[in-house]
Formats: C-alpha cells, structure tokens, sequence
C-alpha cells in the first residue's frame, strides 16, 4: 500500500488545491507544490481514503499507472481500492511494495530421475 505523502507527491497542483479546498486546510502559499504536499500530509483528518475519494476518476486512473496497478474500469471506488490495496498488478518488482516473490527451481532428487520444485523467497 503506498503511504499518503507518496500519493500526495505524485499529483499535480491543482489536484492538490482541489484536496486542500475540500479538507479546508491552511496552507502557507498555495502557489508553491511542496507546501500543500506538506500541509495535507501532516494534518490529520483527510486519510489516504478520504484523499482519493475526492480526487477525480482520471486522476486515479493515473496513480494506478504510476503503481503499475491495472488502470481499467469506470468506477471510482475501484480505482481507490487497488490503490489502497495495492493489487491487481500488471508487473510489480517486490522492492516497489516491500514484499518478496517466491522463485522457483527445479532439482532432480528423485531416483526414478523425476523434478521436483523447490520455493525460495528473495
């Protein structure tokens, strides 16, 4: 699951105000993007939830393709919980999400000469 501030750095200014008017947050100089990442992100009521409810369908759309999350579908509620979740992928690395892939290997140990698989986790 990406944390808030991630989201929150990979939307544009204007979706950020939007964020920023609809949670009515103070913010120092709306002109400048680091200071609504900053506002949004340490203040306390919007969640990451309640952040990407209000943010538009195409906007999620794009944070999926940026998690490499499948971006099909009409409905908003979708798109927010493959986000929140983080599945669905199309081709995640386990470093992106912090989790390890099993890999496999084939060993003969059989006598009749048969494979057997193995499983690791890197």
């Amino acid at each position: 699951m990406p944390t808030k501030r991630h989201v929150l750095d990979l939307l544009q200014r204007d979706e950020l105000l939007q964020v920023v008017d609809h949670f009515e947050l103070d913010v120092r100089d709306r002109r400048v993007k680091s200071q609504l990442v900053d506002a949004i992100a340490a203040a306390r009521r919007p969640s990451l939830t309640e952040i990407l409810e209000v943010l538009s369908r195409d906007c999620l759309k794009d944070l999926c393709k940026s998690f490499d999350l499948k971006d099909g579908g009409r409905e908003k509620a979708v798109f927010v919980e493959r986000i929140l979740l983080g599945r669905c992928g199309k081709s995640r690395s386990p470093r992106t999400l912090g989790r390890s892939t099993p890999s496999y290997s084939a060993k003969v140990s059989r006598e009749d000469g048969c494979s057997t698989w193995s499983r690791s986790y890197a």
